[in-house]
């Protein structure tokens, strides 16, 4: 369609018109997508992420993204990850949670792990949906919450047991520098 628009000889050209939005582009932002198309076909190992009239690349080759970024007249910012990213292990995950040491995700969980996790708010940090859903007996696959330390952690492992489906050593921001 846009293509069709430039063949034609179009000055501005008109994007198909969606439910929430229109816009009207440029040649040179249609020609500039079309050279960042046939990149994306040169490479395998990159995630793409649309949201409205902005484009998310996502990869692990640093170089790749800096010639991206040539490529493109207007990017807006390009992120990489904090220097202590790259040295983490498979089961240790970067969140802002002091005082909490493990991230427990779930497969399944009793409804009766609810009343405990009530009273022991001292040990855990959990948030209110999953808590709801955990007592009322709703799917709780992939939901997480936060164990303070390893007695902690072996205890709900005996409580939930084959209901956890992994466990993550937290690591906050804040004390890594120190």
């Amino acid at each position: 369609m846009l293509q069709n628009q430039v063949d034609t000889g179009a000055k501005s050209l008109q994007l198909p018109r969606r439910v929430y939005w229109s816009r009207v582009i440029g040649r040179e932002e249609f020609y500039e997508s079309q050279i960042l198309l046939r990149e994306f076909g040169k490479k395998k190992d990159y995630s793409l992420r649309v949201e409205m009239s902005f484009l998310n690349i996502y990869s692990n080759d640093k170089s790749w993204l800096k010639t991206l970024e040539k490529i493109a007249t207007s990017p807006i910012e390009f992120w990489s990850p904090a220097h202590y990213v790259e040295s983490l292990n498979e089961n240790q995950v970067v969140v802002d949670v002091p005082d909490m040491k493990y991230r427990v995700t779930l497969k399944s969980c009793d409804p009766s792990f609810a009343a405990w996790c009530e009273n022991n708010t001292d040990k855990i940090k959990i948030g209110d949906r999953l808590l709801f859903s955990i007592e009322n007996g709703s799917d709780v696959s992939g939901r997480y919450f936060y164990v303070r330390d390893e007695k902690v952690l072996t205890l709900i492992d005996l409580m939930i047991g084959s209901g956890i489906r992994r466990i993550d050593e937290v690591i906050c921001p804040a004390n890594i520098d120190k």
